[in-house]
């Protein structure tokens, strides 16, 4: 059984395909997450996306990271990089907790 210490941190959307692209996390636990060290890579690894330092995911609240364009960082905003990252056949978005483990993998829609 689960015991509940798990971050129920999910990907709730994801997409490849728009300038720029977005893919949102969903904070689906009742407590606030920590985000440091938490990454998402894309398929073969070319790119990866780390969480700012102190970056905190409040109860029930999402934050989109954004690709394509930059911008300024907000709670709920992460600018990752000026180019497009995800390919818009066949890649996937994984999202890898602070010590290495796959939390998710969602393909591309």
């Amino acid at each position: 059984s689960k015991s509940g210490a798990d971050p129920k941190i999910e990907i709730s959307a994801f997409d490849c395909k728009g300038k720029p692209e977005t893919i949102v996390l969903k904070n689906a636990d009742d407590n606030p997450h920590d985000m440091t060290g938490w990454e998402i890579v894309d398929e073969g690894v070319k790119h990866t996306f780390g969480f700012p330092n102190g970056f905190t995911l409040d109860s029930g609240m999402s934050v989109k990271i954004v690709s394509g364009t930059l911008g300024n960082d907000t709670g709920s905003i992460l600018y990752w990089k000026k180019q497009l990252v995800w390919n818009n056949t066949g890649d996937a978005a994984t999202l890898l907790d602070s010590a290495g483990s796959i939390i998710q993998t969602m393909n591309c829609p």
